[in-house]
């Protein structure tokens, strides 16, 4: 009974075992059915790698638009306790974790203080904070870019939409705006009428000077603005006009040929004013007078409009004293200055940013004859790194040819350099101004390009040297 039942048992067992077995072949089966089954996963984001962190940021910031645009990616992540600051401005971010930085750039090429914006991804929290600013960005306070060359550096571009970037993504704002054609600018040159002075009946001798004026160094920009003061001097020196030197340093009484406008404690319009003391005698009626000025311009939105200003150090009320103190110096300030001069040809030239916001102010002083500006008010002015059309379009004037500085300026003395072989000297200033404007405007790729307005304005008035416009 027991052996039977044991053998009972035994039949038993061998029947859940093979049933277990047909489970367990079953099991496997699917078990292999499933991993022959495609798996997919997402990439892994490593934000302490600059590749993914690039991706990310682009990723998460605004590049639509056919505009010019560039995103430059810091070769290496902040540390905490690293400081952002921006030049020229009281913005400042203490990073306090591992954190990348990142520049966009809204108006690549653009001369001075321009639409920029900082972004900052923290690789720990995966957030990017993207802020406004309007000028270069400071690490530990020196410049990221320190240099020109520095700056053209494309190794850290992570997006362009420019013809200078390297690694070009979408198409070029060039190709998605109609360009000016060459016929148009060459009847847009021939077409500018400059004014056409009488003789001075005055006695007295007709002497040359030539005011150079900026107020801004230092960075990338800084080193277009001192090309543009030194083609300007070379040019006007090589015309003729004695270029006034000014004290860049007061305790070793050390001059440069230009004047800085933006020193501590307003040196620099004190140093303009004692310039304009030295030359209010009646003997200067007839000095011819160029002044140009380059730098940060800046405008800000009136009720009346745009109302352009140069940044100052310190703070300043008028020459009358008469406003609330800030550190902006409006057209109308460097008029009060010039009227005391007694000179009759007074030309202004201006190469920055807005500069056409310049033109009426300064053109209600009686004797000013031209003022010129290198684009409208509403507009950048550009530096010459920066290729601005497209390659069906070439600059007729470009660094390869020895072109430095801003694309204005550089064209400008361009005309007066080839006008200074061919023995002319001493020309009249709003002569000077008519060689350089049609010089400008035939060389400036970010005009041929529809991008900048280059103006010069002439006044339509006889002042008391009894010279006047003849239409």
């Amino acid at each position: 009974m027991f052996n039977r039942g044991g053998i009972v048992m035994k039949a038993s067992t061998k029947i859940v075992m093979g049933f277990a077995v047909l489970a367990l072949l079953a099991l496997s089966a699917c078990t292999r059915d499933k991993q022959e089954e495609p798996t997919s996963t997402a990439p892994t984001i490593n934000l302490l790698n600059r590749d993914d962190a690039a991706q990310f940021i682009l990723d998460n910031i605004d590049l639509q638009g056919t505009e010019p645009l560039e995103v430059r990616l810091l070769d290496r992540m902040l540390n905490t306790g690293d400081i952002i600051e921006e030049i020229d401005a009281k913005y400042r971010h203490t990073a306090n974790d591992y954190e990348w930085f990142a520049l966009i750039d809204r108006h690549p090429g653009a001369f001075m203080s321009r639409p920029l914006e900082y972004a900052l991804l923290n690789y720990r929290t995966q957030q990017v904070n993207v802020s406004k600013h309007n000028e270069f960005p400071k690490l530990n306070g020196s410049p990221i870019y320190p240099t020109l060359a520095s700056y053209k550096n494309q190794r850290d571009i992570i997006f362009s939409r420019t013809q200078s970037g390297e690694r070009a993504k979408g198409p070029s704002f060039a190709s998605s705006r109609s360009l000016v054609g060459s016929a148009a600018i060459l009847n847009a040159i021939n077409s500018v009428k400059t004014p056409r002075m009488a003789e001075d009946n005055s006695p007295y001798q007709k002497r040359h000077f030539a005011v150079l004026m900026n107020n801004y160094e230092g960075g990338p920009i800084g080193e277009e603005v001192e090309a543009n003061l030194a083609n300007m001097a070379e040019a006007m020196n090589a015309n003729g006009y004695e270029v006034v030197p000014f004290i860049s340093d007061p305790a070793g009484e050390e001059t440069e040929p230009f004047l800085h406008l933006k020193q501590a404690r307003n040196r620099g319009l004190f140093q303009l004013r004692n310039f304009v003391k030295r030359h209010d005698d009646e003997n200067d009626t007839c000095e011819n007078m160029l002044i140009y000025i380059t730098g940060k311009m800046d405008v800000e939105q009136t009720r009346t409009g745009l109302r352009p200003y140069i940044s100052l150090e310190e703070y300043y009320a008028g020459e009358d004293n008469d406003r609330k103190p800030n550190k902006k110096f409006y057209p109308e300030d460097l008029a009060d200055i010039l009227s005391e001069l007694k000179s009759c040809h007074i030309n202004i030239v201006i190469d920055a940013n807005h500069s056409g916001a310049f033109i009426e102010p300064l053109l209600r002083l009686p004797k000013v004859e031209t003022v010129t500006a290198s684009c409208a008010a509403e507009e950048y002015a550009y530096t010459s790194y920066y290729e601005l059309a497209d390659a069906d379009t070439p600059d007729p004037y470009g660094r390869a040819d020895g072109e430095r500085g801003g694309e204005f300026t550089s064209g400008f003395t361009k005309g007066l350099m080839d006008t200074s072989t061919l023995g002319s000297s001493e020309l009249p200033a709003y002569q000077i101004v008519s060689i350089g404007y049609k010089s400008a405007v035939s060389n400036d790729i970010s005009f041929i390009a529809g991008k900048t307005h280059p103006t010069v304005a002439a006044r339509v008035k006889s002042s008391r040297c009894r010279h006047g416009i003849d239409n």
